[in-house]
């Protein structure tokens, strides 16, 4: 009798997610790289505890999803079905104070111009 050769087992499948559950946006990294570009200069190294991380986080992520549902509301009031740059500039415009809004959507010009700027920090 001949042995059962391995072609005839199946590949074990990864378990997958319940179809209800949503994948939560983390935007940690990108917060842990600007932290440390815009304070760079600074002679002791500042870092961020996982507590302000986590609330730094929770804030952009709401702030990004707020500001994707403006656009989209004037990219449909516009009927069209391509989400543009000038749709989230407009939206940015609504959903912001005057003195944040000018100096972000003139960062967007630039970039959108094809431009790399190098962001400024904002004083308070």
């Amino acid at each position: 009798m001949a042995p059962a050769s391995s072609s005839n087992k199946k590949a074990k499948k990864a378990p997958r997610a319940p179809s209800g559950s949503r994948k939560i946006t983390n935007l940690q990294t990108f917060i842990h790289r600007t932290h440390k570009r815009l304070h760079s200069d600074l002679e002791q190294r500042l870092g961020i505890a996982d507590g302000a991380m986590r609330t730094v986080n929770l804030i952009l992520v709401h702030n990004l999803q707020a500001l994707c549902a403006q656009a989209l509301k004037t990219a449909s009031f516009h009927k069209k079905g391509t989400l543009r740059a000038k749709h989230v500039k407009a939206a940015t415009l609504v959903m912001t104070p005057p003195e944040f809004s000018a100096p972000t959507v003139a960062f967007a010009d630039k970039v959108v111009d094809g431009g790399n700027p190098e962001p400024v920090a904002v004083e308070a």
